[in-house]
């Protein structure tokens, strides 16, 4: 990496690096030098007097020394032109170190004559910096050697190394990026060496198998939705079945494996899957990592730097361009001509900001578009399949694009499948044979060419590899970001894409990005840093949190660890809530958990500190034993506990930002990047109403801009009793044990978080939406087009209950979760519906959204609904319509008292048509509404 580092900064300030003039010579380490033959010399008379008889300098300095060269008279500017090539100026001579002498010594005639010694006394640091001489010396002369070319070379590694402590800040600074992403990913690998997860499952399909999860609330090990996961399963007769891990389902609940059932040992109906084998995404990532380290290619160089230094971009000039598939530029659709123009012109990283509906898709295609017409490679990633597929359905099949689809048939959607590889490849393969069979048909079959045409033709019928051909032909590559390293042909981290699309960015971690990052020259990162951050295991929380409080002594037991981790995680969500309060509050939690038994006072004193600064003030500060100012006389509990507890919160803020943090939050944070990101600020997707939360409190404060385009004012459905775009139902009119949550204790934090009557009312307004359906709906571009209902919440415990009460409307399909209703719409097509986690159903889009709050209890807490990012998600999936059921009680209010100013589910009630009472479920006919 330095060398690297040294070439493109000596070519940005018009440097010539000199080269190695002889054969003999080589690079080592940084700085370094290696001289393979022995160097000849020879010792002055007058300088062995002094060294004194019987002494061999060769011995003294032995096989490593400083080395520099001694310009004589300062002429400095002739030893640079030496260095280059020039000829050796008069009286330059070589120096050389060590701890006890010092010796000059000119190149002669078949090697070098020592004409000076000087004794350094010991422990005294030679004045010469590196670089270092690793050589064998000989006293003697050797004929033809040449001393002129040692002498150049090292005078050439002087002036490098001049380079490189300009630049060593630089490296530094890299180390310091990826140390922290290394660090945690072997956490991680070491972990799952050691792991036998074993999740409680029942058997969902048999051809394929498929099987949903019933774990807890914090769900099951991620890494069994990593690619290449491998499970052992129980078969009915007894014994084991490994099978590879295809993929999992948005929900994160439903597993399918690659392969059929066995007939004759089928697995079991239910029982517990174990995590065989998942390293390989993480050795991917570290390999990624090691890549960006050493440099092995320019293009990691400027990725890193990038990364790091994105205010060292160079400047570019962006030329004011139009693309008439986006429409004639205007004020709805302006950003999106801003950022096709930015992604074509960027020599290195483009970021483009996509609120919801703003045509993030549509920007993609038009990028994809004029890269191809360049005859540029792009690889594009998403990490989540329905985003990468989306993207495919709508170009793949335009002229000039040669689209190719890695992943399994099972996790890919059915629209998409004819760009599997496997699928291409058969397809060619289909067409050679019948090209063949024309040419073949009627001919000779003794005739020696049309046999060999033949055998070919046979051989293209079995040849299942054909795929794997198109591969290094394909000018659109889609890939999940670590599902593109796991496919033999892009195994090494290496260049070979010219440009690197990743859409739902902030779904991806740094490493995660970093796997097809490396496989790129260019990068177009797209995403929204105010939705849904990447999904973390709280599991895997816990035990890293646990190996690095061993690590930092931090006396903390089982229970301690996972208070932390989840504190943490719930500081890390609540990073951008718009309340000063909301978040000064779960600080002074996680800071609770950190240092338990301080006192409310000491947690107060604590918050001042930064979370940067917690690492300096372990290392620093409480090392030496010395408090900062701002903790002084902080009435502490037991201070010799304090320094490890500091350092282990250190190490916690360390990963939450890697484990949490996305690659796009990262990027987009730093204000020098402003060159190279555009904003998409128009929105497309759904009626002005339903965007107007996200407008007023989500993206204008940050001043992102989040406008409605024109024709959405249209948008609606004139459902009965439910005809507003934005509606509340509201639960606060029955009784306490009608309305709360389950379970019910003293401190209703439990996690797991039902509400039965928010279930029955669900029911009802899928029931009363399928009857519109039924009767009025004919599709918005085609008749027969699908009316798609979505039912989200925030709890897993209530999406199973909301799936048990909706299980009688429709018939489920790949999972219990989404299905197919009974009834179709008045022009014949299928009305979909599906239950899901709001944490899952970013990227996607419905006509109608019903949410379930879930949470209503009298201590007025409301959980993860009270996020900015979820909520931001939540509320702007719906395209026409979008019906919240809650306890406003609970959600907005606290109570009969209203809430501070600015409150997330405030404002969300104030945008909406205020239902405080709805439907049969109140005794009254359907739509009948209380006061």
């Amino acid at each position: 990496m330095l060398t690297q580092r040294i070439t493109r900064y000596a070519a940005a300030h018009g440097i010539a690096l000199p080269a190695l003039t002889d054969n003999h010579v080589r690079e080592g380490l940084a700085g370094t030098l290696r001289i393979e033959p022995e160097i000849p010399f020879q010792v002055r008379s007058d300088i062995q007097g002094r060294l004194g008889p019987g002494v061999d300098v060769g011995a003294l300095l032995g096989e490593q020394v400083r080395a520099g060269v001694r310009p004589g008279d300062g002429h400095w500017e002739a030893v640079r032109a030496f260095a280059c090539g020039a000829a050796r100026p008069p009286r330059c001579a070589l120096v050389l170190t060590t701890p006890s002498w010092r010796f000059v010594l000119l190149p002669v005639k078949g090697g070098f004559l020592v004409i000076d010694a000087l004794y350094q006394s010991a422990g005294v640091e030679a004045p010469l910096p590196e670089p270092l001489l690793y050589a064998r010396f000989r006293h003697g002369t050797v004929a033809g050697f040449d001393g002129d070319a040692i002498l150049r070379a090292v005078a050439a590694r002087v002036q490098v190394m001049g380079l490189a402590r300009r630049v060593d800040p630089s490296e530094r600074a890299d180390r310091a990026f990826l140390l922290p992403y290394q660090r945690y990913l072997e956490a991680l690998r070491d972990r799952l060496r050691n792991l036998s997860s074993t999740v409680a499952y029942e058997l969902v399909s048999r051809k394929p198998i498929r099987l949903e999860v019933r774990g807890e609330d914090e769900g099951w090990p991620l890494s069994f939705s990593l690619p290449r996961a491998q499970v052992d399963l129980p078969r009915l007769g007894g014994g084991m079945r490994r099978l590879d891990v295809a993929g999992v389902d948005d929900e994160r609940l439903v597993l399918t494996l690659h392969g059929d059932d066995d007939r004759d040992e089928p697995i079991a109906e239910r029982g517990y899957a174990r995590l065989a084998s998942a390293l390989g995404p993480l050795r991917r990532m570290l390999e990624a990592l090691e890549a960006l380290a050493e440099g092995r290619h320019a293009a990691h160089a400027q990725l890193l730097d990038a990364l790091v230094r994105p205010e060292e971009l160079p400047a570019f000039e962006l030329a004011a361009a139009s693309f008439p598939r986006l429409g004639v530029r205007g004020p709805e659709n302006d950003a999106q001509h801003r950022a096709v123009a930015l992604a074509l012109a960027s020599p290195d990283l483009c970021v483009i900001d996509g609120p919801p509906g703003t045509g993030k898709t549509t920007v993609i295609c038009e990028i994809i578009r004029n890269l191809v017409a360049r005859g540029e490679r792009i690889l594009l990633v998403a990490p989540t399949n329905v985003a990468v597929d989306h993207v495919l359905q709508r170009i793949g099949d335009e002229a000039g694009i040669f689209a190719l689809r890695l992943g399994w048939p099972d996790t890919v959607d059915e629209r998409a499948h004819r760009f599997l590889v496997d699928r291409r490849g058969a397809a060619l393969g289909e067409r050679l044979r019948g090209s063949l069979d024309a040419v073949l048909d009627g001919t000779n079959p003794a005739d020696p060419v049309v046999a060999a045409q033949r055998a070919w033709r046979d051989a293209i019928e079995h040849d299942a590899k054909l795929g794997d051909m198109l591969l290094l032909n394909a000018n659109l590559v889609c890939a999940t970001p670590i599902g593109i390293a796991m496919v033999h042909a892009f195994r090494d981290p290496e260049p070979i894409f010219d440009v690197l699309i990743m859409d739902e960015a902030s779904k991806a971690t740094v490493p995660e990005l970093l796997v097809p990052a490396t496989r790129a020259r260019r990068w177009i990162v797209v995403g929204d840093h105010l939705q849904l951050a990447p999904y973390t295991d709280l599991a895997e929380m816990r035990a890293i949190a646990a190996q690095r409080a061993e690590r930092a002594e931090a006396d903390a037991d089982d229970e301690q660890i996972e208070h932390l981790a989840w504190t943490l995680r719930r500081h890390f969500e609540q990073r951008m809530h718009p309340s000063d309060r909301v978040r000064q509050r779960v600080r002074e939690e996680l800071l609770a958990a950190a240092f338990p038994g301080e006192e409310e006072s000491v947690v107060t004193r604590l918050a001042a500190v930064p979370d940067d600064g917690w690492r300096e003030l372990a290392d620093n500060h409480l090392q030496s034993g010395v408090l900062p100012a701002e903790l002084q006389g902080a009435p502490l509990s037991d201070d010799a506990a304090f320094y490890p507890r500091a350092r282990l919160l250190a190490e916690m803020l360390e990963m939450q930002d890697v484990a949490m943090r996305s690659a796009f939050e990262l990027i987009r944070g730093v204000p020098e990047l402003a060159s190279r990101r555009v904003s998409l600020d128009c929105q497309h997707r759904m009626h002005p109403q339903l965007a107007e939360f996200s407008r007023r409190c989500v993206y204008t404060p940050q001043n992102l801009g989040y406008k409605s385009a024109g024709h959405t004012a249209n948008l609606g459905l004139p459902i009965p009793g439910l005809e507003a775009p934005a509606i509340w139902i509201d639960t606060a009119w029955a009784e306490a044990a009608q309305r709360c949550e389950y379970p019910r204790d003293d401190r209703w934090d439990s996690g797991a978080y039902v509400n039965p009557l928010e279930a029955e009312i669900a029911v009802e307004v899928v029931e009363r939406c399928i009857a519109w359906a039924e009767q009025s709906y004919r599709g918005e571009r085609r008749p027969d087009d699908p009316f798609e209902i979505g039912v989200i919440t925030f709890y897993l415990a209530q999406a199973r209950k909301l799936i048990d009460a909706l299980s009688s409307l429709y018939r489920p399909g790949k999972s219990h979760w989404r299905g197919p209703a009974h009834r179709r719409t008045a022009a014949g097509g299928v009305i979909d519906v599906h239950v899901s986690l709001v944490d899952r159903f970013q990227g996607q889009e419905k006509h109608v959204i019903i949410l379930s709050g879930t949470r209503s209890n009298p201590m007025y807490r409301r959980g993860h609904i009270n996020n900015l990012n979820r909520l931001n998600v939540a509320v702007t999936r719906a395209h026409h319509k979008r019906i919240m059921i809650g306890d406003t009680s609970t959600l907005a209010r606290r109570g009969n008292k209203e809430r501070t100013p600015g409150d997330l589910l405030r404002e969300l009630l104030a945008d909406c048509e205020h239902k405080q009472a709805w439907g049969t479920r109140f005794g009254r006919r359907p739509g009948a509404e209380g006061p």
